[in-house]
């Protein structure tokens, strides 16, 4: 689940978030739902998020990690449950931020 939600995100954030998960030596994306609402053929997700990259560099550690939640909001379809809207809110953040933005491609 964890690569699914990791390439799901890369989706979500274009070209930047391919490049982010594409050039990080490491990354573990730990979620779990802690609200499921249902409504008939619509549903809302809260979900716990704890996100840890791993790439080695001159700026400091190797690690960043993140700890928040999703809010998603869900549409059942033909195809099975879709996510319409997801919403990403990080309440904390430990480590070496530039891990990220090296990854990105927004830092040397």
């Amino acid at each position: 689940m964890g690569r699914r939600i990791a390439e799901h995100i890369g989706r979500r954030l274009g070209q930047r978030g391919q490049t982010l998960f594409a050039n990080l030596k490491g990354t573990q994306h730990i979620a779990m739902p802690l609200i499921i609402e249902i409504d008939g053929d619509t549903a809302y997700v809260r979900v716990m998020l704890h996100a840890q990259y791993h790439l080695p560099n001159v700026r400091g550690g190797p690690v960043q990690t993140m700890i928040g939640y999703y809010d998603n909001w869900l549409v059942r379809t033909e195809m099975g449950w879709k996510i319409t809207k997801m919403v990403q809110t990080i309440t904390w953040n430990e480590g070496n931020w530039y891990i990220v933005e090296k990854a990105a491609g927004l830092s040397e």
